[in-house]
């Protein structure tokens, strides 16, 4: 099974204990995302230890995304 790396990077004018209060669920992660279209699988809480796992979707190309 190959694995691929994807790294974007955001930089958002705001406080971290803002930013951190949107992401505490990934659920809004899906909220703000159009493209590609993302389904969780797993807790959405990103707490320690906690894996995300999701897929996401180009048209018919799908992949299992853990965060």
């Amino acid at each position: 099974m190959n694995t691929y790396l994807f790294t974007h990077e955001t930089k958002v004018e705001a406080r971290l204990e803002e930013v951190w209060s949107f992401f505490f669920t990934a659920e809004n992660l899906v909220k703000i995302t159009d493209f590609p279209t993302i389904t969780l699988h797993s807790n959405p809480l990103t707490s320690e230890g906690n894996t995300i796992q999701m897929k996401i979707g180009f048209g018919p190309i799908k992949a299992n995304w853990h965060s």
